[in-house]
């Protein structure tokens, strides 16, 4: 397995130069980050990133104004989260809008996902409505 896919570690480096690639080749395509503080600018320690493609960020003018947004367990060495906006189209079929990686599901995890998810792909649009489970997550950051 570490042969053929690497250790959890070096995916775990591969991830900005993965969104990296991901942006170039998918020009428009929103990406953020937010690091833990370090006392060195050498090393960055994950704590969320955020992307949404273009593509769906332009499709969700043509979508209905109703966001669904989750999260799950990655079941990996790190025990990450990850966060999903979806919408549907026309067709009923799902659009998925935006995802994100973040190391628990707090208060402040969710809050940093919805606002990445309106500055790049709500921005503009009046009347939207967002639908959750209100889990509570860990709230230990509220």
């Amino acid at each position: 397995m570490k042969i053929a896919y690497g250790t959890w570690e070096s995916s775990v480096q591969l991830l900005s130069k993965y969104m990296c690639v991901l942006s170039k080749y998918n020009p428009g395509t929103a990406v953020e980050w937010k690091h833990l503080r370090s006392n060195t600018e050498k090393i960055k320690t994950l704590n969320y990133v955020f992307w949404a493609f273009r593509s769906c960020i332009d499709g969700f003018r043509h979508c209905r104004k109703i966001i669904s947004v989750d999260g799950t367990h990655l079941y990996t060495k790190y025990k990450h989260k990850i966060l999903i906006a979806v919408t549907l189209d026309a067709n009923n079929q799902v659009l998925p809008l935006a995802f994100a990686i973040v190391d628990e599901e707090t208060s402040d995890s969710w809050k940093w996902f919805l606002e990445n998810l309106g500055r790049h792909v709500v921005y503009g649009e009046n009347g939207v409505c967002l639908i959750s489970d209100r889990h509570r997550g860990n709230c230990a950051s509220n």
